[in-house]
């Protein structure tokens, strides 16, 4: 049973117990990622990728730190031959997680066909 938000405190009295607002923002949040996340997971199913990949941006919204999102991304990029984005959340997995053995096994088959046939679409 909610009790009271009060004021400058941000405290929620919930059956005597209190909740910090803080921890409570978080947990929703949270909560509206994994939403997201579910939700971008069945549009890719279902072939939808451009919606899935803008599922997953809003996902990076609210939680830029989502190597799985970012990763996601990545995928959904390369699945329809956008090698130039794909890289980048690739590389931007790489940057929230340095080791992530599926992300750099993309960056650098994409970089070997980007260098067959065009290299001048990045800088290395």
């Amino acid at each position: 049973m909610l009790y009271a938000l009060i004021g400058e405190g941000y405290c929620l009295h919930l059956r005597n117990t209190k909740v910090d607002f803080i921890n409570l923002e978080k947990i929703i949040m949270s909560t509206e990622v994994e939403k997201l996340m579910v939700e971008a997971a069945e549009l890719a199913k279902a072939e939808k990728i451009e919606a899935a990949i803008e599922k997953y941006k809003s996902v990076l919204e609210l939680d830029a730190k989502n190597i799985e999102a970012q990763f996601q991304v990545g995928e959904l990029y390369h699945q329809i031959g956008n090698l130039p984005e794909a890289l980048s959340a690739y590389l931007h997995t790489t940057d929230l997680d340095s080791e992530h053995k599926k992300a750099n096994v993309k960056i650098e088959m994409i970089k070997s066909i980007m260098d067959f046939f065009n290299p001048d679409l990045y800088n290395p």
